[in-house]
C-alpha cells in the first residue's frame, strides 16, 4: 500500500473513532439527564410565609350552665379589645322573678369564660316588661318612635349584637313576642295561651351593657297589630 493510501486509512480510522467518542459522550449525557429526572429526589418547596395567621382551636362539648338561656347568644369584641358574651331571657311571668334580663359577660375569650365562669364579670340589665324604664315597657307610650302594642305585653330578648367601632355604640336585634291570645274577646293578653305575634326591633347600649334602649322596629307588618279572624293565621303570627 502506498503512503497516500496508508494516510487515508489512518485518518479514516481517526475520524470514525472521533465520531464514536462523540456519540458515546452524547449517549452518556442523555442517560445521566434521564436518570436524574426519573430517580432524583424533587427539590424542596420554597418556604413561603403564610398569608393569614395560624390559630390553634380547642373545642369543648360542655357549656357551663351559668352561660345558658333560651335565646340565641351572641358575641362582640369591644373597642378596648375586651371580649363580651350576651345571654338573654324573657319568661312569661306576671311579676318580676328575675328571669327577664340581658346579661353581658366579660372575659379574655369564650374558652376562659366557659372554663372558669367564676372569673367572669357579669352585668345584668333587667328587662321585665312591667318595670318602668325597662327595654320594652309600654313602648306605645314613648315620646320618640312609639310602637303599637295592643296589650303592652312585649317580652323582649336581645338576640344579636354588633358594635359601631367609630362611635363605640353597641347594637342589638330585639326579638319581641307580644299581643298574646289576640282572638279571645274574654281573655286578652293571656301569655299562657302561647298564641302571639312576633317582630324584630333594635336597641342600643352606650354604657357597655349596663342598660339597653329600644330604638325602633326593623320589620313591620302590612296588616297592623289589631288582630281579626278575617286575616290568616300565617300572616298574623309569623311575620
Amino acid at each position: 500500500m502506498s503512503s497516500i493510501g496508508k494516510r487515508i486509512v489512518k485518518w479514516t480510522i481517526i475520524f470514525i473513532s472521533f465520531c464514536v467518542a462523540i456519540a458515546a459522550l452524547a449517549f452518556a449525557a442523555h442517560w445521566q439527564h434521564t436518570y436524574l429526572h426519573l430517580f432524583a429526589r424533587p427539590a424542596p418547596a420554597p418556604t413561603v410565609a403564610p398569608r393569614f395567621p395560624i390559630f390553634t382551636v380547642r373545642a369543648s362539648t360542655n357549656l357551663d350552665d351559668s352561660l345558658s338561656s333560651d335565646a340565641p347568644a351572641s358575641f362582640l369584641t369591644d373597642n378596648d379589645g375586651t371580649f363580651h358574651y350576651f345571654a338573654t331571657l324573657s319568661q312569661y311571668d306576671n311579676t318580676d322573678q328575675g328571669d327577664a334580663f340581658i346579661k353581658t359577660y366579660t372575659n379574655t375569650d369564650f374558652g376562659e369564660m366557659n372554663r372558669h365562669p367564676g372569673s367572669n364579670k357579669i352585668i345584668t340589665d333587667d328587662t321585665f316588661l312591667k318595670t318602668p324604664g325597662t327595654l320594652c315597657y309600654k313602648i306605645d307610650k314613648r315620646a320618640k318612635n312609639p310602637i303599637e302594642t295592643p296589650f303592652e305585653d312585649d317580652h323582649c330578648d336581645v338576640i344579636g349584637t354588633w358594635i359601631d367601632h367609630d362611635t363605640g355604640t353597641w347594637y342589638g336585634i330585639v326579638h319581641d313576642e307580644y299581643s298574646f291570645n289576640p282572638w279571645s274577646p274574654d281573655d286578652k293578653g293571656d301569655v299562657l295561651s302561647a298564641i302571639h305575634f312576633n317582630r324584630l326591633m333594635y336597641a342600643t347600649s352606650t354604657n357597655q351593657g349596663v342598660s339597653w334602649e329600644l330604638q325602633d322596629e326593623i320589620i313591620t307588618s302590612s296588616f297592623g297589630d289589631q288582630a281579626t279572624t278575617a286575616v290568616s293565621w300565617q300572616n298574623l303570627v309569623f311575620r
